[in-house]
């Protein structure tokens, strides 16, 4: 791999992790905010209803169950989430695993080497945060074996 061509792909590889991180703080202002607006609607809901029995009558009405299944829509993307860390981490540490042996049949590859290597730890990375978030959304409650098998 020439200076040039590393140049380039260490070019595109800071402009696509600008671009990642600015997408990731967006993305997640806006969940903080949809959150923040949907606790409001929920609270307000509590203070009408008041009592026991009104609350249990409003969540066996239609539009009770629609409050329901939406906060179980939010744990089912859960497991989505963890699945695409998965995939993200699988696919960066056999991209670093091709580059660290595709270095052997190049002339200069210490680039290769540093690319490859970043590659295989940033995905290793994934794999571990993602099983990391599996056991605990397990051990909370948040999953369970149903929606694995899904």
């Amino acid at each position: 791999m020439t200076d040039a061509a590393a140049g380039t792909f260490g070019g595109v590889a800071i402009v696509a992790s600008v671009g990642w991180i600015v997408w990731s703080i967006a993305y997640n202002f806006r969940r903080g905010w949809v959150a923040k607006k949907q606790m409001e609607v929920h609270l307000r809901l509590l203070e009408r209803l008041g009592t026991g029995p009104d609350a249990v009558a409003y969540l066996q009405s239609p539009q009770g169950q629609q409050l329901l299944d939406a906060v179980s829509v939010e744990r089912g993307t859960l497991v989505a989430k963890i699945m695409g860390s998965v995939q993200a981490g699988l696919i960066l540490f056999l991209l670093g695993l091709s580059l660290f042996l595709v270095r052997a049949f190049v002339i200069d590859s210490s680039s290769l080497l540093i690319v490859g290597v970043s590659a295989m730890a940033i995905g290793a990375g994934f794999l571990l945060s993602s099983a990391f978030s599996f056991r605990l959304s397990r051990s909370l409650g948040l999953i369970n074996d149903r929606q694995v098998g899904r």
